[in-house]
């Protein structure tokens, strides 16, 4: 729904198995040429594609122009003088640096519960992190926002080898955390 929101038609689930993993550049722009009707692309500077990362964003740009697609290439984002990646963002989340993460991100940090492998007591979440769609701390307590969709309450995450806990009323059912940044 978002997706569409922002006037995006297409959306490509890419199952990334051994022969894709072997398609050239080439191949692959002209698979999704062929099967969506590419009219625009934006990618990163340093973006490559295809096996043995064999085309750059100006191969790629020169490509798909002269095919009909415009491509937007952009420059990196740069944070404290180094360019932010997603790599970059999960390594700083492992450490437990949400401020950094979140100043990468440019938006509070979530994380989605999964429905499976929670067990509650009275006031009390047990869980692992497998059970999580996104990366998390390494290890650490954290102030946190959790919502169930109507209501948000603040709590304690605590985080501890795989192991992941949070008090929160009997009733309630959490569905997204918001880690807290306290910008001093």
């Amino acid at each position: 729904q978002v997706v569409q929101e922002i006037g995006i038609e297409k959306t490509v689930l890419i199952d990334f198995s051994p022969d894709f993993s072997k398609l050239s550049g080439t191949a692959f722009f002209l698979l999704i040429l062929d099967n969506i009707g590419l009219r625009y692309l934006s990618i990163g500077r340093n973006f490559r594609c295809g096996y043995k990362a064999n085309m750059g964003s100006e191969e790629i740009r020169m490509f798909l122009e002269n095919r009909e697609a415009r491509v937007h290439i952009i420059d990196p984002v740069l944070f404290e003088g180094i360019p932010v990646s997603s790599t970059r963002i999960r390594e700083t989340i492992r450490a437990g640096d949400i401020v950094r993460a979140t100043s990468m991100l440019g938006r509070k940090y979530s994380i989605k519960l999964l429905s499976t492998g929670v067990r509650k007591e009275p006031a009390e979440v047990h869980t692992e992190k497998r059970h999580f769609g996104q990366v998390l701390p390494d290890h650490g307590e954290f102030d946190v926002d959790i919502t169930d969709g109507n209501q948000k309450i603040r709590t304690r995450l605590h985080i501890s080898g795989d192991a992941v806990s949070w008090t929160q009323p009997e009733q309630f059912r959490t569905e997204r955390i918001y880690f807290i940044t306290h910008v001093v």
